[in-house]
């Protein structure tokens, strides 16, 4: 919704024309003074000589205040001073002086919609319409106009609940502050800071409700150079970011950092086939860090800047992919975001129906990966302002955004507000803690895995720090979890979790892991295999969980294993016996068709003999029903 610069004013300082078909109204002026000031006007506009223009263009008023060619280029220089309220009246006073005068009326609609006028806009857009053998192309853009202000005006008839609440001097500043992005536990972030013409991160820590003073990082994660729009991981071990360098081949490029427990790594280039010798920016990463966002400008492209992704699989990103018609358009799309659910998508946009320059809006991603049709966040998250940079918290409902419109700090403030209900992604929890060698007590990478149990896909991949072994993975609320930790000469750790909104969104799991290494005698617990109540059918749920142990028994070929059955003291100790047997059994039979060779394996059931927590109490039985595994030889 930009008003185009009006070139034709130029044809007009030299001759009286038409901007439509049909015979327009005499707009000159008779004053030889006024026309010549009117004159000299056009070409300082020309020059962008705005302050000068406007000067000479009253002085022309001045001499003929029913000039109306005057009033309209008065109205054009006064909107690119940014004055667009004074533009709109000085658009009025065309239609004032001669009601026939059909561009004032499309320059008023034009004015009226950029200033949220959305009433006024309909009006004239449709005073406007209704002139006979207007241009198609104006046509076309007035009917455009119509239906962005009918639509606005239907938001505001609808409001949705909002309530903004600025973050304070500890966050916001004078200056730009902008593009936040948060930790999934809401403890830390981080966000861009422009002051002049530097641009750099600045990062806050969380203290109860409240955020802490801003501090600025030092080097090598900010640099002279320009650095903004960072996306943290879920558990603010990596950062992505746009740099600007001049020297490099695209100026604007996409670079990470890692966390490495202590201080931030030496920033890396993302290079080909993310990076190219053309522009991107305003990366997003999934919570998991395997899919990344970005923008680009491209061939493919559909607009202006579009949202493209790319998924990291084998060591390497993937050729970047538009996101299509149902994200991107012929305008410009900023700032996307991807909830920890991930299938919840956020971003901006100044080329889809909305209420201002650039508004917020929504789109959920199916299981095939496909988009769903963007809709707007609605009035009053949206604006006439711009909105911009939406990031929603973990627990579905606490959001933050930055808008210009608000009255902040600054130009750009960054604010929360709890997000409308309809608007909400799935809450998400997380599980936290540290991995440890069982045996030093030492910190250690590993592999940590989170696969939904209903369908065998694997929901969440994330490592634990190398040099402090701190990890956070995350669950989506109405599922159940195989959680699996593996790293190499270890048996690998496993959990089994059901996170529900009964649970409690806000009731993260804290928990530290210790892996115990693949020595004899050590005895594993796995704790999602499922059998049927009574029965030794393996339920498919447990093939996950089974195949880590092929894995584990491949890449140790000289392992040989018992798999043990156990039960709680519920019944008659032989029928236990006979149960726990056929289980570990069932669990053997798995393993040798998987390729395991039989002579590696053997199985034996317990019944309640083994237990390893009181059999007097339900949570007690359950641990005690168990499958396990223990190294016969290696």
């Amino acid at each position: 919704m930009k008003l185009q610069h009006y070139i034709y004013i130029i044809l007009l300082a030299l001759s009286v024309s038409c901007v439509t078909a049909q015979p327009q109204p005499n707009t000159s002026s008779s004053s030889k003074k006024a026309k010549v000031l009117f004159e000299d006007a056009v070409k300082l506009f020309s020059y962008h000589e705005y302050a000068e223009a406007l000067k000479l263009t009253e002085q022309a008023i001045d001499k003929d205040n029913k000039y109306i060619d005057a009033w309209d280029l008065k109205s054009d220089i006064l909107f690119h001073m940014d004055k667009g309220e004074e533009a709109y009246i000085a658009a009025e006073q065309c239609v004032k002086l001669n009601p026939d005068y059909s561009k004032g009326y499309f320059v008023i609609a034009e004015l009226a919609l950029k200033l949220g006028k959305y009433k006024e806009a309909v009006d004239n857009s449709t005073k406007y319409l209704n002139y006979k053998d207007i241009p198609d192309a104006r046509k076309r853009y007035a009917m455009d106009m119509k239906y962005k202000a009918e639509f606005s005006l239907n938001q505001m008839n609808h409001p949705v609940s909002f309530i903004p609440i600025n973050l304070g001097p500890n966050i916001n500043t004078k200056e730009k502050d902008y593009a936040p992005s948060i930790t999934v536990d809401n403890k830390l972030m981080i966000f861009s800071r422009s002051i002049g013409k530097q641009e750099d991160f600045y990062i806050s820590k969380k203290k109860g409700m409240n955020w802490e003073p801003a501090t600025h990082p030092s080097y090598p994660l900010n640099t002279p150079e320009n650095e903004s729009f960072p996306s943290f991981t879920a558990d603010g071990k990596y950062v992505f970011f746009a740099r600007f360098v001049p020297q490099e081949p695209g100026n604007c490029d996409i670079w990470f950092s890692q966390f490495n427990g202590i201080s931030w790594d030496e920033p890396r280039n993302l290079g080909m086939p993310i990076n190219t010798r053309g522009w991107e920016s305003q990366p997003c990463i999934s919570a998991d860090g395997s899919t990344l966002y970005f923008l680009s400008v491209r061939k493919d492209g559909m607009g202006n800047s579009d949202i493209y992704k790319s998924i990291y699989k084998s060591g390497k990103w993937s050729e970047p992919i538009n996101l299509g018609p149902n994200i991107n358009s012929t305008g410009n799309e900023e700032a996307p975001f991807i909830h920890p659910d991930g299938k919840t998508f956020y971003f901006s946009s100044d080329g889809r129906l909305g209420m201002g320059n650039f508004d917020l809006y929504t789109s959920t991603i199916a299981e095939d990966g496909k988009f769903s049709e963007a809709e707007n966040l609605g009035y009053p998250i949206n604006t006439v302002e711009d909105e911009r940079w939406l990031t929603v918290s973990s627990n579905a409902a606490d959001a933050y955004f930055v808008s210009s419109g608000l009255k902040g700090y600054g130009d750009w403030d960054i604010y929360t507000f709890k997000l409308p209900e309809s608007k909400r992604p799935q809450p998400v929890t997380f599980v936290k803690g540290i991995v440890f060698d069982a045996v030093s007590k030492k910190p250690i990478r590993a592999r940590i895995e989170v696969t939904n149990l209903s369908n065998g896909k694997v929901d969440y991949v994330t490592v634990s720090n190398k040099e402090s072994g701190e990890m956070m993975a995350c669950l989506v609320s109405g599922g159940s979890y195989a959680f699996n930790i593996s790293s190499e000469g270890y048996a690998m750790a496993s959990e089994n979790y059901t996170f529900n909104l009964l649970a409690g969104i806000d009731s993260p799991i804290i928990k530290d892991f210790y892996l115990q290494p693949l020595t004899k005698g050590g005895t594993f617990v796995l704790k999602n295999i499922f059998f049927p109540t009574a029965k030794f059918d393996l339920q498919k749920e447990s093939f996950i969980e089974l195949d880590k142990l092929v894995d584990i028994l491949v890449k140790n070929p000289k392992l040989t294993i018992e798999v043990g059955g156990h039960t709680d003291n519920v019944g008659a100790r032989q029928n236990n016996l006979t149960l726990s047997d056929n289980r570990s059994k069932a669990v053997y039979d798995y393993l040798v068709k998987k390729g395991i060779a039989a002579s590696r394996l053997s199985s034996k059931g317990y019944a309640d003999l083994k237990p390893i927590a009181d059999n007097n109490t339900e949570a007690g039985r359950k641990e005690n029903r168990r499958t396990e595994f223990t190294i016969t030889g290696n």
